[in-house]
């Protein structure tokens, strides 16, 4: 894609404030080529998972990516509280110290500015990729906006070290935002089970979550399919005691999100490590 999908067409609706219902942004979908070819290869993958798809499938999973792209303009340049109240909220944070888990589905600055915006000062935990992951300037320039957005929010906490990061950002009341599905790329996992999925879930981050008696809330931000319009749900905290019981609520709960709209999962490309159809 190029610089003026990447990065002009969020800007500009970033500076005329435009409504984040996603129905407002279906002509930056329908305008982006590069973006609906990969839907199309993504919608190929969640259908070899035994996921329903429809004509609008490709679209969805387009505007996803239009979405987070305007969000980082929003985030990094923009109102951090207007961001916040760009979703309807079902839910509410407990009390810091907790961590934050959501996984690859939807979107991620509104979850980010929700935090900020009730003073619970996020930390999103991440693995920096190398420039050579991204096809081109264009590319390389918006994943530089989105990580500026995030230190908008409060910074992250990189990958290679993060346990000593994460403790410490939880004491001193800050929330680390993890992504739960993230690939795990040779390290040991458990296999979480859903009701129509499995998940492979890093078992060190569970081990951790349980060892140190670290309370968390699972979260997931996207849009209604339907009308359009923003939703950020907030689950019940849970306090870990045993690492499958916390790989199962994982499985389930991402479960929930691919029910809800597979076509805003952003790792169809990599889903063959991660999730496979659930045995009867």
């Amino acid at each position: 894609m190029s610089l003026y999908h990447h990065l002009w067409l969020p800007f500009w609706d970033a500076v005329r404030g435009v409504s984040a219902n996603a129905d407002a942004f279906k002509r930056h979908a329908k305008a982006f080529p590069g973006a609906m070819d990969a839907a199309a290869a993504h919608q190929h993958s969640a259908m070899r998972h035994g996921f329903e798809v429809d004509d609008r499938w490709p679209l969805r999973s387009a505007l996803t990516e239009a979405l987070d792209r305007r969000d980082d303009w929003r985030g990094a340049w923009g109102s951090i509280d207007r961001l916040a109240h760009d979703v309807v909220v079902t839910g509410q944070w407990p009390k810091s110290p907790f961590v934050a888990l959501g996984t690859h589905w939807g979107a991620g600055m509104p979850t980010l500015a929700h935090l900020c915006a009730h003073g619970l000062k996020p930390r999103f935990v991440y693995r920096q990729e190398p420039d050579s992951v991204f096809t081109g300037a264009a590319a390389r320039l918006a994943h530089r906006q989105h990580l500026r957005a995030i230190d908008r929010f409060g910074g992250a906490i990189r990958v290679g070290g993060a346990y000593a990061q994460i403790m410490e950002a939880l004491a001193t009341g800050a929330t680390p935002v993890i992504l739960i599905d993230a690939p795990a790329e040779g390290r040991p996992t458990l296999t979480g089970r859903g009701h129509s999925i499995v998940l492979n879930v890093r078992s060190g981050l569970l081990d951790m979550l349980c060892r140190e008696q670290i309370r968390c809330v699972f979260y997931r931000c996207g849009f209604d399919p339907k009308t359009g319009v923003r939703q950020l749900h907030i689950g019940p905290e849970c306090l870990p005691t045993d690492p499958q019981a916390i790989a199962d609520q994982a499985a389930c709960h991402l479960d929930l999100a691919l029910q809800f709209d597979s076509a805003q999962w952003r790792l169809w490309m990599v889903a063959d490590a991660l999730i496979h159809k659930a045995s009867v």
